[in-house]
């Protein structure tokens, strides 16, 4: 393996699987010097220390090392390629979008039935709206669009920021 290669299988060991170890238990806990300022067990420790003696032994590394390149060796052959490394990479998105998507439909989903209806959809734009017209009159202007239009501040970063210094005039 050249230097690149090398580089590329730990930059995906930092990203891959590690080792399934029960982060509460075992005698590692408690014993100061294993200990984090925080009060917690080193991560490494849970990660890899698989018999809880509270150190790591060269072969408990070597089989998390394992573990972590048979994830990343997706076509099992023994070898870490770019594409095994874009397999993994891929893979992790999907699960990532998958979670993303779930969470979309969790919020705008207002009957709970698994899908977003067109009402539904519009239920979000359709408050923010009636919370802008500050005047009631079915049409926003620029002085209602505005963050800190006639309404205040929608959210705690815009009361933090302050009024816009842009000069214009409120419209309402």
């Amino acid at each position: 393996m050249n230097k690149q290669t090398l580089i590329l299988v730990a930059l995906a060991t930092a990203f891959s699987v590690t080792a399934s170890a029960d982060p509460g238990k075992g005698p590692h806990d408690g014993k100061a010097e294993n200990m984090r300022p925080d009060g917690k067990p080193h991560p490494l420790l849970r990660q890899v220390d698989a018999n809880k003696d509270g150190e790591i032994s060269k072969t408990e590394v070597d089989a998390v090392q394992a573990r972590r390149f048979a994830a990343i060796d997706t076509d099992g052959n023994g070898e870490v390629s770019r594409e095994d490394i874009l397999a993994q990479a891929r893979e992790r998105a999907e699960e990532r979008l998958q979670r993303m998507a779930d969470m979309q439909i969790d919020r705008l989903d207002e009957n709970g039935d698994g899908v977003v209806s067109q009402e539904e959809f519009n239920a979000r734009s359709d408050q923010g709206f009636a919370r802008r017209d500050a005047n009631n009159d079915g049409v926003l202007t620029r002085g209602e669009l505005r963050p800190d239009g006639p309404r205040g501040p929608r959210n705690e970063r815009q009361q933090r920021r302050g009024p816009r210094e842009s000069g214009e005039e409120n419209d309402s």
